[in-house]
């Protein structure tokens, strides 16, 4: 395809991609570690959500929101963790970036949470863990 000498580029920004009216990022819930322990469930769902600003119908959530809850740790805190799962298709949970094992209800992606069922998770977070930015996600394999 010939290129056009005096073509004018339409550069669109970041911000307009990812909320069309201009809305604002809504931060997710935050869930904090207290007492050295981060004890939570999450109730993974399909449902309506809000993406950007855009409803959205039979999203896949945490907690009914999308994206789910910002967990926060520190090294050598214990992820007390149990994943509710009321979608119609087998779940886990799965980090990316904990240096955790993936034995028994560790990070292991072989693991099957049936529908209508829960799992409950304890992940002990080194006490030498790197400090960082990580996240989870379903992540069922079998």
């Amino acid at each position: 395809m010939p290129v056009r000498p005096h073509a004018r580029l339409t550069v669109q920004t970041l911000e307009d991609r990812l909320t069309p009216a201009m809305a604002p990022f809504v931060e997710p819930p935050v869930l904090a570690s207290s007492g050295g322990v981060l004890k939570a469930t999450l109730n993974q769902t399909v449902g309506p959500a809000v993406v950007g600003d855009q409803p959205v119908t039979d999203a896949w959530t945490y907690n009914g929101t999308y994206v789910g809850p910002t967990l926060v740790v520190n090294p050598g805190d214990l992820l007390d963790i149990t994943i509710n799962n009321t979608t119609p298709e087998p779940t886990n949970l799965h980090t990316h970036g904990l240096h955790i094992s993936p034995l028994g209800d560790g990070d292991n992606v072989l693991l099957r949470i049936d529908p209508d069922s829960d799992n409950h998770y304890r992940i002990e977070v080194p006490a030498d863990h790197p400090e960082g930015l990580y996240w989870y996600h379903p992540h069922h394999h079998g």
